[in-house]
């Protein structure tokens, strides 16, 4: 297994986008950007610490992507490393980055890349929505969590899709008075969390998760309609717009 680039190798590189794929099906399972070594990185976090691997990870996206590769690497076998495109800016290297993210199911990437949630797939309908809409315009001091979701246009159970399972700071979460659903930049849901819980099977029976430690949900209601109407099908602020290199789908309108 080639484990670094030889330096003018690594030179003509510059930036680049990469995929891991599982030799056991052929699927991608991450992609990401980088330079230099960055690619084979990877796996030597994996090998090293394996000895902490199960009772220390948290399902965030470096726990998800890390345990594919042990799975991988238990069976005497390697990740392969591609690289899709190299000689970027970095800049450049941010938007394949997140192109092929969003093009690829079933990646342990947990958020998109950068600008999926302004430039990402959409439909002509969903164009028009997120460039037409009003911009909300939160009242001074008002708390809000804002959470991107993954829901296709059919789908309009944005209460399940939005409460759980987060990785926040409960107390920091506690301070919220209300909670967005965000897709595509579009306010589809106003909540007000009551009780924010762990997530587990037992406070969250509708869970799928498997891996949950550190991870968090509130049970709560739909806010009254008078401010469900002044934020639902609004436009964000432009507070929400990902920034490069943002892993998580959570933004706070407070400090």
């Amino acid at each position: 297994m080639i484990e670094t680039f030889p330096k003018e190798v690594a030179k003509q590189l510059g930036y680049y986008v990469y995929k891991l794929i599982d030799p056991r099906d052929g699927a991608v399972f991450y992609v990401g950007k980088g330079k230099g070594d960055r690619v084979f990185a990877q796996c030597k976090n994996a090998i090293e610490q394996s000895a902490i691997e199960a009772e220390e990870d948290e399902e965030d996206e470096v726990s998800l992507k890390l345990g594919t590769i042990r799975e991988i690497l238990r069976e005497d076998l390697f990740p392969l490393h591609i690289i899709a495109r190299h000689g970027m800016t970095e800049d450049e290297a941010f938007l394949v980055e997140a192109a092929l993210i969003d093009n690829t199911p079933g990646l342990t990437n947990i958020a998109g890349g950068h600008g999926s949630s302004e430039r990402g797939p959409a439909s002509a309908q969903q164009l028009n929505q997120r460039y037409c809409a009003e911009q909300i315009v939160l009242e001074p001091g008002m708390k809000v969590m804002a959470i991107n979701v993954r829901k296709s246009e059919d789908e309009r159970d944005y209460y399940d899709a939005v409460r759980f399972a987060w990785r926040v700071s409960k107390t920091r979460a506690e301070r919220a008075e209300l909670v967005f659903a965000v897709s595509d930049g579009i306010c589809r849901g106003v909540f007000i969390p009551e009780e924010w819980l762990e997530a587990t099977p037992k406070n969250f029976p509708n869970l799928t998760e498997k891996r949950l430690k550190g991870r968090h949900g509130f049970v709560g209601k739909e806010a009254p309609d008078e401010i469900v109407k002044k934020y639902r099908m609004k436009r964000m602020p432009d507070e929400f717009k990902r920034r490069k290199g943002m892993a998580s789908p959570i933004l706070y309108f407070y400090e």
